[in-house]
């Protein structure tokens, strides 16, 4: 999902395709043994993925929250609703105060995509 939008991003730029292997959103194979983040990304997000039938968003978030201190990253929490889809869980700040934001799938890949964009445009050409 997230490599969707890098690989975008970077077609838009004239960019070349990077093989998979080269692409910076993967699967943190080490999360159940050490910890962190599901999704290893180099865009400032620290995500937990949970796609199970009994929802325990609090908890989920909790764990987001702990993950997220560790590593310095943004929490966000992506999960599965039945029949409804992903939603999204991340803070939020709004007047100055920093709020839980429930959000769609869209809208978080609308916000991830501007982070992608910031990211790019802030390093040398050369390190894409």
């Amino acid at each position: 999902m997230l490599n969707d939008l890098v690989v975008k991003a970077r077609e838009g730029w004239g960019l070349p395709v990077l093989d998979k292997q080269d692409l910076p959103v993967q699967r943190n194979p080490l999360q159940a043994a050490i910890g962190g983040g599901d999704i290893v990304n180099p865009f400032g997000f620290d995500i937990e993925v949970k796609n199970c039938s009994q929802l325990s968003i609090n908890a989920w978030w909790q764990q987001c929250l702990c993950s997220a201190d560790r590593s310095g990253g943004d929490p966000v929490l992506m999960y599965k609703v039945a029949r409804k889809g992903w939603r999204a869980r991340m803070l939020a700040t709004i007047d100055d105060s920093e709020v839980v934001a429930e959000i769609s799938n869209d809208e978080f890949l609308y916000i991830a995509s501007q982070r992608i964009v910031d990211y790019y445009e802030s390093r040398e050409p050369g390190l894409w």
